[in-house]
């Protein structure tokens, strides 16, 4: 059975987004999906936290997707920037979770009942695109939108699984009776990255997108995990546990070269997220965004690609967490509990100008921008006791994420 990685409690919340939920204790893991909601559980251990993802918006109008429980089960709902026009989007199938904007904008998946669902944007053409009882979570859709990856619990383990965007050629990539981490796909899509234990530990693997190819990237000892593509794909950056805490190492697309970049003994140091680059903001080498505790709480730090120049960029005596880009750049929305609940907030990327976005007292959490920076964000929302726990099960939850403007 998988374990959990046990950070300080002040830790567990960050670990639990994006789908690694971890915490400190020796061990690291992937808790169990959400799919898990109204089946049995496989671990118990951390306090469910949000995801975003973000894609842009159509038609010059911004909208948010985000996960909401205000009718007693979580829901993917969508409104407007300003907050008006508040639709529920998932039709009350059963807790809905892991919102994911298609590369186009025109659609949404989402994990409901352990299946894959996708929606139109408009709430129209609503369909099970998985149709299994296995447990299904995490949908990532393929840069050219034709296929999401996914993991599934349909074989007894968290298998990696790639389906045509129509539901045919469900396939298992993974082939192990280990189990893997949430994939992420390369930028060219021919090949998916993710963390696994079929060796005994975590390590980040990397593997062809139809199946062929699999190999051990990190070769490491210890844990690895939570690989994120650099913008040009020819390299990776992720947490590793190899020095006796977490920290931010990178690593070409070819496994040579792996370092440690944040260098920090002290501190724990995870969830890397590269700045895009785009020809209107060629940010030379690459910069990476990631979560440090060195200043005895959760903030969000910025450093060269290579290690240098590390700064804190919130500088807030509270947590803060999830930091994701703007598309262009030039922004980084975050959750921060700093007014007393988890809200989205969005600040320059030299951390100037911090506010807060969604202004609301319920829980919001993991921000996510469109492809073009003028779209929607999903934000996660969770109120009262089921902020800790649903059918004493983990909430593995990508859940929010820009809206991307569709293509005409």
């Amino acid at each position: 059975m998988r374990q959990a990685f046990v950070f300080t409690s002040n830790m567990q919340r960050c670990f639990l987004s994006l789908l690694v939920s971890c915490t400190v204790l020796g061990v690291f893991g992937v808790l169990t999906p959400p799919s898990a909601i109204g089946g049995q559980a496989t671990n118990i251990a951390a306090t469910p936290t949000p995801n975003i993802s973000a894609t842009p918006n159509g038609g010059g109008t911004s909208e948010i997707a985000f996960v909401s429980h205000r009718d007693g089960i979580f829901q993917i709902y969508v409104m407007s920037a300003d907050g008006s026009g508040q639709r529920n989007m998932s039709q009350n199938l059963g807790d809905a979770l892991n919102p994911a904007w298609s590369p186009d904008g025109r659609q949404i998946a989402f994990t409901s009942n352990g299946e894959i669902y996708v929606i139109n944007a408009d709430g129209s053409d609503l369909r099970n695109l998985t149709q299994s009882v296995g447990g299904d979570y995490a949908p990532t859709w393929s840069p050219d939108g034709g296929q999401i990856a996914f993991l599934s619990q349909r074989d007894g383990d968290d298998d990696l699984y790639v389906v045509n965007l129509d539901g045919t050629e469900q396939r298992n990539l993974s082939q192990t009776e280990e189990y893997e981490g949430k994939p992420t796909w390369s930028p060219d899509g021919g090949q998916i990255a993710f963390g696994s234990n079929r060796d005994g530990n975590w390590e980040v693997y990397v593997i062809n997108a139809d199946g062929s190819g699999l190999r051990n990237l990190s070769q490491n000892a210890t844990t690895d995990d939570y690989p994120a593509w650099s913008p040009d794909g020819s390299r990776l950056a992720f947490m590793s546990y190899r020095n006796g805490n977490l920290e931010i190492y990178v690593i070409n697309a070819d496994g040579t070269d792996q370092r440690n970049v944040s260098n920090s003994p002290a501190s724990v140091d995870t969830f890397p997220s590269w700045r895009p680059v785009s020809a209107l903001s060629p940010f030379g080498d690459g910069e990476i965004v990631f979560l440090s505790d060195r200043d005895g709480n959760n903030e969000i730090y910025i450093m060269n690609a290579d290690g240098s120049e590390q700064r804190n960029l919130s500088q807030s005596a509270r947590d803060d967490y999830n930091p994701t880009w703007s598309p262009d750049g030039h922004e980084i929305a975050f959750s921060s509990n700093r007014n007393g609940n988890y809200e989205i907030y969005v600040m320059n990327a030299d951390g100037g100008e911090q506010r807060n976005l969604s202004q609301n007292s319920a829980y919001d959490d993991n921000p996510a921008w469109s492809p073009n920076g003028d779209g929607q964000i999903y934000v996660k929302g969770l109120g009262g006791s089921n902020e800790r726990n649903i059918n004493k099960r983990h909430l593995l939850v990508d859940d929010l994420s820009w809206r991307p403007t569709p293509r005409k």
